[in-house]
């Protein structure tokens, strides 16, 4: 009669090692998940710009009085353009799709999209502008050498602090 070596107690300890593994891997994936270590959300830029004008440039009360009056403005005139880039990008597939994605179509999407982009961005950098014209003279200078590092090193967005981070 022929014997069979036991098998099972080393796919038990494989079993157990991958199960430990999947426990540990969703532990610190919720451990990281978009959250400060006081549990809040992150900050939105609105936030991030605020903090930075108070604690950075060192905004006075009427300064910032004027910031949340033209960061509703500008909230207010992008929140359509936004909504527009949604809607569009479905009609653009839907439109690439009856036309087989031909070349032509293709062009045609994509000038589209990049006049939409080119609307959005200009709205946007007029807001950074109208907010740069806030400050006063040292606080330009200080608003022009450091309002990219800021925009970049305080986002929400997960991948760029990844970046900053290396």
């Amino acid at each position: 009669m022929i014997t069979r070596p036991n098998r099972t107690k080393p796919l038990l300890i494989i079993i157990i090692v991958l199960i430990l593994a999947n426990i540990g891997g969703l532990f610190f994936f919720f451990k990281n998940k978009a959250y400060k270590t006081d549990g809040k959300p992150p900050a939105d830029r609105k936030e991030v710009m605020a903090k930075y004008l108070k604690e950075e440039l060192k905004f006075n009360d009427a300064q910032m009085k004027s910031f949340d009056s033209i960061s509703e403005k500008h909230k207010l005139a992008t929140e359509p353009l936004f909504e527009g880039l949604r809607e569009e990008k479905e009609k653009r597939l839907r439109f690439l799709a009856d036309n087989k994605f031909s070349d032509s179509s293709l062009l045609q999407a994509v000038n589209r999209s990049a006049e939409r982009q080119k609307t959005l961005d200009l709205t946007m950098l007029k807001h950074i502008r109208n907010v740069r014209a806030l400050c006063n003279e040292t606080q330009q200078q200080s608003f022009d050498t450091g309002f990219y590092k800021m925009m970049k090193r305080n986002r929400p967005d997960k991948k760029l602090n990844k970046e900053t981070n290396k």
